[in-house]
C-alpha cells in the first residue's frame, strides 16, 4: 500500500518535472531577485546614471535569463536521476524551505 503510494506520487512527479523545476526555478528567482539588485545597485552606486540603467538592462535581460536557464536545468538533471522516495522527500523539503523562506522575508 505505501509502495503503490510512493510509486505513483514518484510517477507524478516524473510526468511532470519540467512544470516542478520550472515553479521552484520561478519562486528562488522571486526570492533572490531583491538580493541581487541591491547587490548590483551598491556595485554601481559611483557609476553615472545612463551606464547603471544599460547594467540593469543587461541584468534584467541577459543576467536573469540565464540564471533562471542554469537553475532550471540543473534542478531537472538533479531530479531525474533520484530514486522515487528520495525524488518525493526532495520536492517536499525544497518546497517547504522555499515556503519558509517566502514568510521569512514576508512575501506571504
Amino acid at each position: 500500500m505505501l509502495d503503490d503510494l510512493v510509486r505513483h506520487s514518484a510517477l507524478f512527479i516524473h510526468q511532470n518535472i519540467q512544470e516542478v523545476c520550472f515553479s521552484i526555478t520561478s519562486v528562488v528567482m522571486v526570492l533572490l531577485g531583491p538580493y541581487i539588485n541591491s547587490f548590483v545597485k551598491r556595485t554601481t552606486k559611483k557609476l553615472n546614471s545612463f551606464l547603471r540603467y544599460l547594467i540593469f538592462i543587461l541584468l534584467c535581460s541577459a543576467g536573469y535569463g540565464a540564471l533562471s536557464q542554469i537553475l532550471y536545468k540543473g534542478l531537472r538533471l538533479w531530479m531525474v536521476g533520484l530514486a522515487n522516495l528520495v525524488l518525493i522527500v526532495a520536492v517536499v523539503i525544497i518546497f517547504l524551505a522555499l515556503a519558509l523562506l517566502a514568510k521569512q522575508q514576508r512575501e506571504i
